[in-house]
C-alpha cells in the first residue's frame, strides 16, 4: 500500500523534442510551432501562446525559457531554438538596428537577436521605442503600440559584433615579457569585452603583462606595459651639440626611460648629473647639466 502511495505521488513529465531552427510568419508563437512531434500533447496545450513574433526579427530562445513556461514538459533536443520571422509588413530588425546604433554609438558591423520577449500587441500600427542598456552586450527594448487600445512588448536583445582580436596562446603570467609565440588570433564578440582589445599581434610583442592571462583570454591594452628602451643603470652614449661640433660621453641612466622622454643620467667621467631626451640608438641628447 505504501509503495502504491509513493508511486501515485510521483509526477511523470512528458518528453518532447525541440526544433533547432524555425522560419515563421509574424504573429503568436504557440507550443506546437517549436516541437518536432507532439502526438502525446493535448490540443489545448499545443495552442497555448508563448510570445508574439515581430516581423523581421530573429529569436534565439534557450531551453530554460520554455522549461519555465511549461514545467510539466521535459524538453529534449536542441539547447536553443532559433526563430527567423519574415519581414512583413514591417522590418523591426532594420528599425531596431538604427535605434540601437544611435543609442550606443555603434558601427554597422553588429547583429542582434531576441533572447526574451513579453507582451502581445493588438496591432502593429503606430509605435514608439525606448532602449535601455542592461549589460555590456545586452539591451532592453520597450515598444508601445497605439491603436484603438494601447499594448506593449518588451524585448531583451543580445548584441554581437564578431572581430578577429589577439588572445593568449598559453597562460601568460604577471610580469612576463610577451613574445609572438605567446599570442594568436580568435574571433570573439567584442561587445562582451570590458576594456580595449587589440587587433594586431605586433602591438603586443615585447610588452610586459600587468596581469595573468589564461589561455584563450583576450589581451587588453590596459594590462600591457611597454618595456623601457633604457633601464636604470644602463650605460649609453650622450651628446651635446655645438655649432659644427658634437661632444659625446658615456653616461649611466638613473631611471628607466622610453624614446622621446626626458631622463636623468650621470656622466661616468665627471660624475655630473645630466638631463636629456632619449633618442633612437639609444642616445641621450643632453639638455641640461646639473651644477
Amino acid at each position: 500500500m505504501l509503495f502504491l502511495l509513493l508511486v501515485s505521488s510521483v509526477t511523470f513529465s512528458t518528453v518532447v523534442q525541440l526544433k533547432s531552427d524555425i522560419s515563421l510568419y509574424p504573429g503568436v508563437l504557440k507550443l506546437r510551432d517549436i516541437l518536432s512531434s507532439h502526438s502525446e500533447i493535448a490540443e489545448s496545450l499545443l495552442e497555448k501562446p508563448i510570445m508574439f513574433l515581430l516581423p523581421g526579427l530573429t529569436y534565439r530562445m534557450d531551453k530554460t525559457f520554455f522549461e519555465r513556461k511549461f514545467p510539466n514538459l521535459d524538453f529534449e533536443g536542441a539547447d536553443s531554438v532559433t526563430i527567423t520571422v519574415s519581414a512583413s509588413p514591417l522590418d523591426f530588425e532594420k528599425i531596431l538596428k538604427e535605434k540601437i546604433k544611435d543609442y550606443l554609438d555603434l558601427k554597422d558591423d553588429f547583429q542582434f537577436f531576441v533572447e526574451r520577449s513579453y507582451g502581445f500587441p493588438e496591432n502593429l500600427g503606430n509605435f514608439s521605442i525606448r532602449i535601455t542598456r542592461i549589460s555590456q552586450s545586452r539591451v532592453s527594448v520597450f515598444i508601445k503600440f497605439q491603436g484603438r487600445s494601447v499594448s506593449y512588448v518588451t524585448l531583451q536583445l543580445k548584441l554581437v559584433s564578431l572581430r578577429k582580436v589577439v588572445v593568449s596562446a598559453r597562460r601568460i603570467n604577471y610580469g612576463e615579457v610577451i613574445s609572438k609565440e605567446d599570442l594568436e588570433y580568435a574571433k570573439v564578440n567584442v561587445l562582451d569585452i570590458k576594456g580595449t582589445y587589440i587587433e594586431s599581434i605586433e602591438k603586443c610583442v615585447r610588452k610586459r603583462a600587468k596581469k595573468m592571462f589564461n589561455k584563450g583570454e583576450v589581451i587588453l591594452q590596459e594590462f600591457l606595459e611597454k618595456m623601457p628602451d633604457v633601464v636604470r643603470g644602463q650605460i649609453i652614449l650622450a651628446y651635446v651639440e655645438f655649432p659644427g661640433i658634437r661632444v659625446m660621453s658615456l653616461v649611466r641612466s638613473m631611471e628607466n626611460g622610453w624614446i622621446g622622454e626626458t631622463i636623468a643620467a650621470r656622466n661616468l667621467e665627471t660624475g655630473r648629473l645630466v638631463y636629456g631626451i632619449l633618442e633612437e640608438g639609444p642616445f641621450l641628447r643632453v639638455l641640461e647639466v646639473a651644477r
